[in-house]
């Protein structure tokens, strides 16, 4: 254990922090992505 009472070091849940946020980045991005498509079809299809 550490002084934070975390079993992992300090540096460890910084670095799994990071890839979390990273890959909460790159979902939101994909799911923007998605939305501008379905944007594009759904204005495609009222023509």
């Amino acid at each position: 254990m550490t002084r934070y009472g975390h079993p992992y070091g300090e540096g460890r849940l910084l670095e799994a922090t990071y890839r979390a946020e990273a890959e909460r980045t790159r979902q939101e991005s994909i799911q923007d992505r998605f939305d501008r498509l379905s944007e594009r079809l759904s204005d495609r299809d009222e023509t």
